[in-house]
């Protein structure tokens, strides 16, 4: 797992919850359709963001990283996963999609791009409470 993200009703509401976690949380970019970050210290460690979808459920998607979104995609398809969200690019920070595995699992794929958005490096950043 690379990156979590929770999907809320009430984001304002949900981010007061991230100091039992340890973490705090950024305000809300617009630009990115209210998405914000949970910081541990001066690290993100997982996103925030108002649901997408009537009658979608609040839920945290985790991701996997891949080196080609595009390419993971595909495999997942001929593997009989479904897609929920197509490859996007999200600005220059990377590039991302959203599966079903065969046995209904909703996971995300997650590709970074600028450096300032590689949070997919393989280092723990989800240790709660410590930094």
């Amino acid at each position: 797992m690379c990156w979590a993200d929770l999907s809320s009703p009430d984001p304002a509401a949900s981010a007061a919850s991230g100091p039992l976690l340890g973490w705090t949380a950024t305000a809300p970019q617009e630009e990115f359709g209210g998405y914000a970050s949970f910081l541990l210290g001066e690290h993100q460690v997982a996103g925030l963001m108002p649901l997408m979808a009537p009658g979608q459920p609040p839920t945290w998607t985790v991701y996997v990283a891949s080196d080609d979104a595009d390419k993971t995609v595909a495999r997942a398809e001929q593997a009989g996963g479904t897609v929920l969200a197509p490859p996007m690019d999200v600005a220059e920070l990377g590039r991302m999609a959203v599966l079903v595995d065969p046995g209904g699992a909703v996971f995300g794929v997650w590709q970074a791009g600028s450096t300032s958005a590689r949070r997919c490096s393989g280092r723990s950043v989800h240790r709660c409470g410590s930094s």
